[in-house]
């Protein structure tokens, strides 16, 4: 099994393996590969919500590339675990029928995760208002940018702190961040800001560089 595996995971998806044993005791094995299959354009049955590009860049199924079962199972689970998008059954695959290549069809129903509002009050008693904005929208418009914004103020502390998702900038694999905060009361004031990179490193990680700036602090992280 192990050696079929290792063939339908790159690409042969009709390997077979087959074994005899003849009179004198000598088993005889045979691997019978068959043709390679390669990957075609990624396909959603659901409405996903993202632009079609953008969700195929997403999977990380490159076309072209040898097919590997294994790697469609990671790239499922991936997509399910952005947040963008609720799974409604799994990843399956399908022949081209004119040529060797394999069709990965997705089942990715877009999530109602984003939300924004605000408030504002006054308290007779105190005779102050306050005012709160929280704003959290992700994959803004089917194009895997998100935006957070979340704010508090009152008449003696207001604080506000978001961030910024640029995806594949300049058409590379790198994502632009840009987060920070402004928090002041009676006493003091302080604010923060980064800027940084970030790009997934196959399926389970991921590489980030950020610079930062605020009162009386410069910092560099990696993460």
């Amino acid at each position: 099994d192990r050696i079929v595996s290792y063939y339908e995971n790159r690409g042969f998806l009709s390997a077979k393996l087959s074994g005899e044993l003849d009179s004198a005791g000598v088993l005889t094995v045979q691997l019978d590969r068959g043709i390679p299959w390669v990957w075609a354009d990624p396909e959603n049955m659901d409405s996903s919500g993202s632009d079609i590009e953008v969700f195929r860049r997403q999977t990380k199924i490159e076309p072209g590339k040898l097919v590997s079962p294994l790697e469609l199972e990671r790239s499922d689970m991936k997509l399910a675990s952005l947040g963008y998008y609720n799974r409604t059954a799994p990843a399956q695959i399908f022949r081209d029928p004119v040529r060797n290549r394999i069709i990965p069809v997705y089942h990715m129903q877009a999530a109602a995760v984003s939300e924004a509002y605000a408030l504002l009050t006054y308290s007779s008693e105190t005779d102050e208002w306050e005012g709160n904005v929280n704003v959290a929208l992700y994959n803004i418009r089917g194009t895997a940018r998100d935006l957070t914004l979340e704010g508090y103020t009152a008449d003696n502390a207001r604080r506000l702190e978001g961030s910024y998702k640029e995806p594949w900038i300049f058409g590379s694999e790198w994502n632009v961040f840009a987060r920070g905060y402004f928090d002041e009361d009676s006493s003091e004031r302080d604010a923060y800001g980064e800027i940084g990179i970030s790009r997934d490193i196959g399926f389970d990680f991921t590489l980030g560089v950020f610079l930062g700036i605020g009162s009386n602090r410069k910092t560099s992280t990696f993460e």
